[in-house]
């Protein structure tokens, strides 16, 4: 794996991940208060889990019902950007999905070091990767998924556990994949797997 260092330039997608955290969209959704409509409205859809459930099926196909434990959260779509976040409350984890347009000709292994080099961003969870604890690849739909599992430390001094992981299908599109232990237990892989293994394409 190539060395990431701590002044690697961050592709476009990155920034774009910036700008939803410093703007705390995910963070304080039903609080902010919006000057845009339209931003308004995806404000109000955004915790609805039917609205999550459709936009879901955009970004991949789970399956209906989910896996056993697993519920839609929130969910976003700013053309630019989807993103839908899952919960398992008896896991206590958090996953979320970040769908990015268009096709790009970037690997996915180079795709989740960058991500695991900018960090955790996840709607419970925000904070830099400190230490790497494993990382290899799953199989999705005959396409390597290389994931990254890591110690998360939060702007607030809490340590986390969690993985990044993405997975890029013949046409070129890329999807983005986060986990993460909400609580400050290790992080049990099992339950990605599981949701990892439910998509049926994207």
């Amino acid at each position: 794996m190539s060395s990431i260092s701590a002044g690697t330039r961050l592709p476009a997608w990155s920034k774009i991940i910036v700008f939803i955290t410093l703007s705390t969209i995910l963070g304080s959704i039903a609080t902010i208060g919006y000057v845009s409509l339209e931003v308004k409205r995806m404000a109000e859809l955004a915790p609805n889990p039917k609205y999550v459930a459709s936009l879901a099926k955009k970004i991949v196909e789970l399956p209906e019902p989910l896996p056993e434990g697993f519920e839609y959260q929130v969910g976003m779509d700013m053309n630019f950007l989807r993103l839908v976040s899952l919960i398992n409350r008896k896991a206590m984890q958090q996953y979320t999905i970040y769908d990015f347009p268009g096709s790009t000709n970037q690997k996915a292994r180079k795709f989740t070091e960058d991500a695991y080099a900018y960090g955790m961003n996840t709607p419970s969870v925000v904070g830099k990767f400190t230490e790497l604890i494993k990382e290899g690849s799953w199989q999705l739909l005959g396409k390597e998924m290389p994931y990254m599992l890591g110690k998360i430390k939060t702007p607030e001094g809490q340590n986390r556990q969690g993985l990044v992981a993405c997975s890029i299908n013949a046409k070129g599109h890329a999807f983005l994949f986060y986990a993460v232990q909400v609580n400050d237990q290790k992080f049990d892989m099992e339950p990605s797997m599981e949701l990892i293994k439910s998509i049926k394409s994207f």
